[in-house]
């Protein structure tokens, strides 16, 4: 029997084709081998599932300079939303970087035990001082969970 390999890279409409090829030749082979040469009846054909939503989804990621100390540094206030697609309650941690428009990262945080109820939305809240002149080249912020 050939071997037919699944690649996670693949298109939907390569998996289809390769599934279409596995059933053929498994069909032929399996013809060829009755001696009657008449096909034995095909399944339909296999359609590939959508992916199924991840355990937990970062929903949005937020932050603002909300204070100026002096020439030092800023504090900068962000607001992190996640959600819990899973059926049984969790507890997650999570990274936040605050890069400059090339995404270097001038400083991060992390949070820990930050917990959702089965199907819950939340957003959490937090702040972080960063250290001048790196507060000023803050363009963006990335966020990102673990377990």
């Amino acid at each position: 029997m050939a071997a037919f390999a699944l690649s996670a890279c693949m298109t939907d409409a390569e998996i289809q084709a390769t599934i279409d090829a596995a059933v053929e030749a498994t069909t032929t082979q399996l013809t060829a081998a009755d001696g009657v040469g008449t096909p034995l009846a095909t399944a339909a054909p296999i359609t590939p599932t959508p992916t199924s939503l991840p355990v937990a989804e970062l929903i949005d990621i937020e932050t603002r300079v909300t204070e100026q100390g002096g020439n030092v540094w800023w504090r900068f206030a962000y607001r992190l939303t996640i959600r819990n697609n899973s059926d049984s309650p969790l507890s997650l941690g999570a990274k936040i970087e605050w890069q400059d428009a090339d995404g270097f990262i001038i400083d991060s945080t992390r949070e820990r035990d930050l917990l959702l109820a089965v199907g819950q939305e939340r957003t959490f809240t937090g702040d972080k001082l960063i250290s001048l002149p790196g507060a000023r080249n803050v363009s963006q912020v990335f966020a990102s969970l673990n377990r």
